[in-house]
């Protein structure tokens, strides 16, 4: 079993979360809702698709999309994404790459 570590913290008037991952991870993003999820990054580069930079991803009800984090980033480097299911209020988190 793996500990999953969530960093929370205060920036810019507004509480945030970071998600460490490392290098050679891939993140998944599972949309729950019915609703279609709409996440975009703050760097094009941060994460590919079949080896291809994506910096909007949208993920069907009760679907899932699959990204690796791209491999020239240093480590503690760092990017941002928003996440919004239509309707709702967006989401913000911060994801650091760590060994």
């Amino acid at each position: 079993m793996a500990d999953i570590n969530l960093r929370i913290f205060a920036a810019v008037c507004k509480t945030h979360t970071k998600f460490p991952v490392g290098r050679k991870d891939r993140l998944i993003f599972h949309n729950e809702s019915n609703q279609t999820l709409r996440i975009t990054i703050d760097r094009a580069d941060a994460l590919l698709q079949h080896g291809k930079p994506i910096d909007l991803i949208k993920v069907d009800p009760k679907g899932s999309a699959t990204f690796e984090i791209n491999p020239d980033y240093d480590l503690n480097a760092e990017f941002k994404y928003t996440a919004t299911i239509a309707g709702y209020e967006t989401e913000d988190p911060i994801i650091i790459i760590e060994h």
